[in-house]
């Protein structure tokens, strides 16, 4: 079991990670970068299903309920944008849902109450992501609309220098 989650921490996500964060630094357009950074979550989420499948401890018990942790750092300290924070949730759960869901390691109890934990963290980070997003674009139209009063102050000030400087009669330079 140590060897297996030794395979799966540092070659499958420690070689995947590394790639994905080597293509983030060489500046991948946003959707590129969110749409790997969600694989690279779901990869996760399977590798640590994997290694729970793999791990004959009477401790792996207790495993499913750390899961959400993998949708705690994708969907809050990634800040995935809403959408693919649902998406992401939706197939974490579901790649969690075919390992705990019958596991004979696990009491039925435990494995209802783990997804539970599952889908409750699952929702409340897609909330979070959700409210982050539209604090965002609020953010952004409250910048864009001072920018554009702005603007416009700046042109109405111009018109009043040109008035003041032109004689009304005349239209001659003062």
């Amino acid at each position: 079991a140590l060897a297996a989650a030794l395979a799966y921490r540092t070659g499958v996500m420690g070689g995947i990670g590394g790639l994905v964060l080597w293509l983030v630094h060489r500046g991948l357009p946003p959707r590129w970068r969110e749409g790997l950074m969600a694989t690279v979550l779901v990869l996760a989420m399977v590798c640590s299903c994997e290694i729970f499948r793999a791990t004959e401890s009477a401790a792996a018990t207790y495993d499913p309920f750390l899961f959400g942790l993998c949708l705690l750092a994708g969907n809050i300290v990634v800040a995935l944008r809403f959408r693919a924070a649902v998406l992401t949730s939706a197939l974490g759960v579901a790649v969690v849902g075919a390992y705990v869901i019958g596991s004979t390691r696990m009491p039925a109890v435990a494995q209802q109450f783990a997804m539970a934990l599952l889908v409750g963290t699952a929702a409340f980070t897609c909330l979070a992501c959700y409210r982050l997003e539209s604090a965002m674009r609020h953010s952004y139209l409250l910048l864009l609309q001072e920018s554009l009063r702005s603007q416009a102050a700046l042109r109405t000030a111009d018109e009043y220098a040109r008035i003041s400087q032109t004689d009304a009669l005349t239209l001659l330079p003062n």
